[in-house]
């Protein structure tokens, strides 16, 4: 058995000690449980789950399909558009953000999109951001 206090514990080799072994057979189980859809709903909640913001912001967004420049001070479709995404990747927290004027609030999550991307950090939103918006 394996003696904690003991200098070559971290070296040990033999079998794991009962509760160690017991542990890691119960997460397998259960992992192995939500994969093949034992525990009711969790297959498919896994399945329906979204693989990115970008894919969530695709079926909620697509007001404006351009590239088009936009940045503070601008209003319309394009601005919400932009903030649809910024939204949906959580830049802006309130769907009550999404309000087509672009503020210094949008501005702000634009940065902050723009420097988590390593993008240009203007706060204007061109190709590149928009690219980014889009598909992460």
């Amino acid at each position: 058995m394996l003696n904690p206090a003991s200098a070559n514990a971290a070296s040990h080799t033999g079998p794991l000690p009962i509760r160690i072994r017991a542990t890691f057979t119960t997460v397998l189980v259960f992992t192995a449980a939500l994969i093949g859809g034992l525990i009711p709903g969790a297959a498919s909640a896994a399945a329906a789950a979204p693989a990115s913001p970008a894919q969530v912001a695709m079926g909620r967004c697509g007001l404006y399909n351009g590239s088009d420049l936009i940045s503070r001070g601008d209003r319309g479709t394009k601005v919400k558009e932009a903030q649809c995404h910024l939204h949906a990747w959580r830049y802006l927290p309130e769907s009550t953000d999404v309000d087509g004027e672009f503020g210094p609030k949008t501005e702000r999550a634009v940065m902050a999109f723009q420097r988590d991307r390593r993008l240009a950090v203007d706060g204007i939103v061109g190709p590149r951001t928009w690219a980014a918006l889009r598909n992460g």
